[in-house]
C-alpha cells in the first residue's frame, strides 16, 4: 500500500511537467497546402518550388513535396496564439546571400505561431 502511495505522489509531481511539453499540446492534428514560387530557406533546410501539404502534430511539423514526395521535418516552436489561425500565412526575409528565409507560419486552424531558427 506504501508503494501505491508513493508512485501516486511521484505520478502527480511530474504531472505538470508532461502537461507543458507544447503550449497549444490539446490542440487537434492540423494541415493545410501551399504553393511556394520560389526556393525557400526553412530552419536550416531548403524547400524548392512547388506544391507542398503541411501537417503539424504539436511536436513535428512535415512538409511533403506533392511533386515528388519528398518530406521534410522540422520541430514545432513557437507561441500560442488566442485563437485559430483562419489561414495560412507564410511571413519571409531575404538572407544577405539573396535567397528567401522564413521566419514564422501560421497554418490554417492553428493556434500556434510557428518560428523557425535558422
Amino acid at each position: 500500500m506504501r508503494k501505491l502511495g508513493f508512485v501516486l505522489i511521484v505520478l502527480l509531481a511530474f504531472l505538470p511537467l508532461v502537461a507543458q511539453s507544447h503550449p497549444a499540446a490539446h490542440e487537434k492534428k492540423v494541415s493545410d497546402e501551399i504553393t511556394i514560387s520560389t526556393d525557400l530557406k526553412i530552419g536550416g533546410n531548403v524547400l524548392t518550388a512547388g506544391r507542398y501539404r503541411i501537417v503539424c502534430d504539436h511536436v513535428t511539423m512535415v512538409f511533403t513535396n506533392q511533386d515528388n514526395g519528398k518530406k521534410l521535418e522540422i520541430p514545432c516552436k513557437g507561441s500560442e496564439l488566442k485563437a485559430k489561425s483562419a489561414a495560412t500565412e507564410v511571413y519571409t526575409v531575404t538572407a544577405p546571400d539573396g535567397m528567401r528565409v522564413v521566419e514564422k507560419l501560421y497554418l490554417r486552424g492553428s493556434t500556434i505561431e510557428h518560428v523557425f531558427a535558422n
